[in-house]
Order: structure tokens, then sequence, then C-alpha cells
């Protein structure tokens, strides 16, 4: 799947590029969409274009390139929270401290990508609505353009959960227009619900394809899920939402599709090995990355990289490891000392600065993040770029979110119990009840006890994928928890974190840039 997809994106790139203007909804090149969305090839290669930006970055301007999940923006600055520090004194990589200003480059690398997926969906959808392709059944295209609409709402969401109320552009055929006011928050969101909505009646099943990188029925269901938790929190706090996140989770569960690996690593060792596996499904979408420094084509994949195991052997994997895991998340393993997820997610090792690696025992909070270690991939790695794909949504994820949901529609519930027994059970540690005598179980009576103890499972289980920021901005806890990390920690990078932050780090600025071409939009409170 991803040799495919590279190549296509080979092709079709010229189609979509985007200028400058980030609201350029409709490509101006040489080849006009009109001309080009011909056959089955030229909507697949279109479509491509779309998922592209996820994982390679586009140059929008002289300096500076849209990205989403490659380069470093997700893997180590815009991911850090209260479960991992910045271990390096570059200033490059001062938004992992929260220490940055809207003219940092990441926050305008990362606006701009997601509005150029947007540019991009909005053309697709635009001219496919109403093509007429002779090679492809009304079933094909339907599926085409269901995922182009599940895109266009992934990238708003990615937007509207970062840095809140943004314009809203979803003409693919409207004229260049620069200055667009801001729509409010719970406007994107309805957005957002109805690009899914339409998409989860009109894509594939999961058991289509046979790999992860593609948009599915159960993945779209997962995701609607996910949106109707951000917008149970903050800043909406419709608490109604709640509801409708339980209804989105057993789609998923009832579709049977999806199941938990019984080998919790094994779902990473996958990853770094560019494995595909389609008996569990539980790595249920990734954004896919191809090739390492000097091949061509290739994507620009992180994974591992600066976030992995400090290591400068080639033949084991170099990486550079900027970030250690912190002692909130060493506390969180603790409770449960049998996890078996701990010396995975927090490596106790790592192979020293020699080009001779020689492995080594850490102490804590000079651990590693473990997840993503380049030790797992056969033959090694001594490339800064890798062709890790990263898991944007996991069955595990589901069950949590289920677990959630129903926890706050109706309490404790036995469905709410056993969705996180699920995943407890893989970690071989204590299950929950809500109701028992038992000594070797852990009760949760209230809803309160159940909503602290999904806060920490969450992090036992996801962490470092890109979900714990965002999580403690939906509950109202990024502030407290991270200027409690730097409190408890004894290292002095630990601690500059808690020094930084502030309550408008709950969103990111708008990028300056953004400011100053667009009279209609003003700073983000704070920035």
């Amino acid at each position: 799947m991803k040799r495919i997809i590279i190549y296509v994106l080979m092709a079709v790139l010229p189609v979509l590029s985007s200028c400058e203007d980030f609201f350029h909804t409709e490509p101006k090149n040489f080849l006009h969409p009109d001309n080009y969305y011909v056959n089955k090839a030229s909507v697949d290669a279109g479509l491509m274009g779309v998922y592209q930006i996820m994982v390679s970055p586009f140059a929008y301007s002289s300096t500076t390139a849209a990205t989403i999940y490659s380069g470093n923006a997700l893997p180590i600055l815009f991911t850090t929270s209260d479960l991992e520090y910045f271990s390096g004194t570059g200033q490059t990589y001062y938004a992992s401290m929260f220490n940055f200003t809207p003219s940092e480059p990441y926050v305008i690398s990362y606006w701009g990508g997601c509005y150029v997926g947007i540019s991009r969906a909005n053309s697709f959808i635009w001219y496919m609505e109403n093509a007429d392709i002779p090679d492809m059944t009304q079933e094909e295209l339907d599926a085409a353009i269901g995922e182009a609409y599940f895109l266009r709402g992934f990238y708003y969401w990615h937007l509207v959960s970062n840095f809140g109320a943004i314009p809203l552009v979803t003409d693919g055929g409207a004229e260049i227009v620069s200055h667009r006011a801001r729509s409010s928050v719970r406007e994107v969101y309805e957005q957002i619900l109805d690009d899914m909505t339409k998409a989860e009646g009109m894509v594939y099943d999961a058991d289509h394809f046979a790999h992860s990188g593609r948009v599915t029925r159960t993945l779209v269901q997962a995701m609607l899920a996910r949106v109707c938790l951000y917008m149970a929190g903050n800043p909406l706090n419709d608490t109604s939402r709640y509801e409708d996140a339980l209804k989105w989770a057993r789609k998923v569960k009832e579709s049977q599709l999806h199941s938990l690996d019984p080998d919790y690593s094994a779902v990473f060792k996958r990853l770094m090995n560019d494995e595909y596996e389609t008996v569990y499904r539980e790595s249920m979408w990734e954004a896919e990355f191809k090739g390492v420094d000097g091949e061509t084509p290739r994507t620009d994949g992180r994974w591992g990289s600066p976030n992995g195991v400090l290591c400068r052997d080639p033949s084991i994997g170099v990486t550079w490891s900027n970030l250690c895991v912190s002692r909130v998340l060493e506390n969180y393993y603790a409770e449960d000392k049998d996890d078996n997820r701990y010396t995975w997610n927090v490596c106790p090792y790592d192979w020293g600065t020699g080009t001779t690696g020689v492995k080594r025992e850490r102490s804590i909070e000079f651990r590693n993040i473990g997840k993503f270690r380049k030790d797992a991939v056969v033959g090694g790695s001594g490339e800064t770029r890798t062709s890790t794909n990263f898991p944007i949504m996991r069955y595990s994820d589901v069950l949590l979110m289920l677990a959630e949901a129903a926890n706050e529609f109706e309490g404790p519930t036995d469905e709410a119990i056993a969705a996180l027994n699920e995943v407890r059970a893989r970690a071989g540690v204590k299950l929950c009840a809500n109701n028992t005598m038992d000594p070797d179980m852990i009760v949760l009576a209230t809803q309160e006890e159940f909503r602290e103890f999904i806060k920490k499972e969450r992090a036992r289980e996801l962490c470092f994928e890109a979900t714990r920021r965002l999580d403690l901005v939906r509950w109202g806890e990024l502030v407290k928890n991270v200027q409690y990390m730097s409190s408890i920690s004894t290292v002095a990078n630990a601690k500059r974190p808690g020094n930084y932050i502030s309550e408008k780090h709950n969103l990111l600025p708008i990028p300056a840039m953004e400011l100053n071409s667009n009279m209609l939009i003003k700073q983000n409170p704070g920035w």
C-alpha cells in the first residue's frame, strides 16, 4: 500500500497543488480537474492527494512546508503533556516546553497542512459528486467521495481541537477569498459531524482492505466517538454528546471486525517493520510513511527518531531521543506492578552515545519513550527519517472511549466495566468491578471513581500516541497536570514546562502569518 500511495502521488501533485493562500479552494495549475478525472486511475490518484498531506510536507511558501504527522510537529512538539518532557536544550523544540510564539514554524506548518488537506478535499468532492467515470461503479465512486468527506472532517477536527474557532471553507468551486472570519467552535464541530456522518454510509468496511491505510466504516465510527467526546468536554461542554459517543463506539464493537492483539508490543513492532495484520485489526488507521534519507520518493516520517530510545549505532537504530518519560507516568504504572505495557512504553535501557551501542540501564526520569523503539526494526536503521507508520486510531482507544462515554452517560455500568476490563486483561493487571468483595479486583462504584480511573488508564494504554494533551484539554486539566509534573520532578528540564504553561496553552496560537494576511481573523486569548 505504501508504495502505491507514494508513486500515485508523484503523478497527482501537479493537479492538487495549492498556492500560499490557505483558503484557495480551486487549483489553478496547468492540468484542470475537469480534464483530469476521466478514469478510475485518475480518481484514485486525486484521492491519494487528499491523504498525502498527512505524511509528506507540501511547500506552500518559499520558507514553510505544510505538514501534519510528518516531521517533528506531532512526534515531539504538540503531543507533550504531563507524561513526557523535552530533555534537550535546543531552542528549536521549545514548543514542547510551552515556550513559543505565534511565529513558531511548527505552528504555521500544522495550520497550513490542515488547510491544504481541506482544500484538496473540497476540490475532490466538488469535481467528483456529479462525475461520470466510465470504469468505476457507483459503489466505488461513493466510497472515494466518502473518504474525502471524512478527511475534510478529520482535518477540521485537528484545527478546531487545537486552535478553537477557525475559518470554515467547504466550497470546492469558490473563488479565492483571502479574508475569512472565524466560525464558532460549535459550527466547526457541526460541520465535522455532517462530513463524517455522510462518510460513514459511503466508505468500505474494514475487511475490504488488507492494510490500515485507508478510511473505513468502523474507523469513521470510531472517529465520530472521539469527536463527540471532545464536544462533551471543554470548551463546548455539551454533555449530551456522551450518549452519541457511546452510540458510535458501540457500533465499532458490534461490527466484530476488530479485537485486541494478545501481545501489546506486537502492535508497535509491526509498525516499526512496515507490517500489517488483518486478524485482529487493532490498528484501525495509520498514517503511512515510506523511505529513509536518500531514498526517492520518500515521506518525512520521524516516528521513532526524536521519540525513540537513545542510540548512535546504525546496526541497532540511530535515534536522537529528545523526550524522556515523566514521573507522572511512572507513578501511574506503579499502581499496577505487573502491567506488561510498562517495560515496552517506558524503556528501562538505552544504547549510549557511542557508535557501537552498549546497553545501559536508565533510572526513572531519564528513561526514553520505548513505544516506537528502533531496536525493534529488523536490520537496524541509521536514518533520521523512518518508514514507521503512526497509529491514528487503535481499537483499544475505542474500548476506552466506550467505557468513558458509558460512565458519563449512565455511571459505571457493566458495559463500561467490561470495555475497560478488555483493555486491562491484555495488560495482565487487576480487573475492575462496580460491586464486589473480591480483594483481587479494583472497585469503581461511583461515576467519579470510574472517571478518575479511566484518565489514568488512557495514559497507560495510549501514552505517546498524540492523545494525552488534547485529553487533558477536554477534561480541563492541562495546566494543572503539567504544573504537577514539574513540581514532582527532580530534573531541571522537566520542571521548565510548569514555569511556562498557562491557560492560553489550551489552544495553539493562530499563526502570525495568517493574522498578517487575513484582516478578519483575531488571535486566541493570551497569545
